[in-house]
């Protein structure tokens, strides 16, 4: 029985780790959001919320938002940052990270979460382009 306890203990700290994935880790050019910073900024807090994440802070002057996505059956919830960074009038460059401080199982979680919602932000950004 105590070998069992083992095996069961030894399959969860196997399964259980930390995630992280950021948008810097990847070359520039597939951050890029053909729209204005503001029409980026705008869909950003309005999405975000759709994806289960709580928005913590917003700072319109440095374009950040950091917010806390629901605990879920993968994780027990997802810490995430975003920085917009304009680049001239009609482009925005998204830094986007998500750590998860407790991961059962999916290994990729967070990477696939940062570029899911990078997505959806950028098509949403580009079908408005003009404000």
């Amino acid at each position: 029985m105590k070998i069992l306890k083992w095996i069961a203990l030894f399959g969860v700290v196997i399964t259980a780790g930390c995630g992280h994935y950021a948008t810097v880790d990847r070359p520039e050019s597939e951050n890029v959001i053909n729209a204005p910073i503001d029409i980026v900024w705008e869909n950003t807090l309005r999405l975000l919320p759709t994806e289960r994440i709580d928005i913590d802070t917003t700072d319109k002057a440095s374009y950040t938002v950091t917010g806390v996505k629901r605990i879920n059956v993968w994780t027990m919830g997802d810490n995430v940052r975003l920085r917009l960074i304009p680049r001239g009038d009609r482009q925005t460059v998204m830094d986007f990270e998500a750590t998860t401080p407790v991961q059962v199982i999916g290994w990729g979680h967070a990477e696939r979460m940062v570029k899911s919602i990078f997505q959806k932000i950028k098509d949403a950004s580009e079908a408005r382009k003009t404000q």
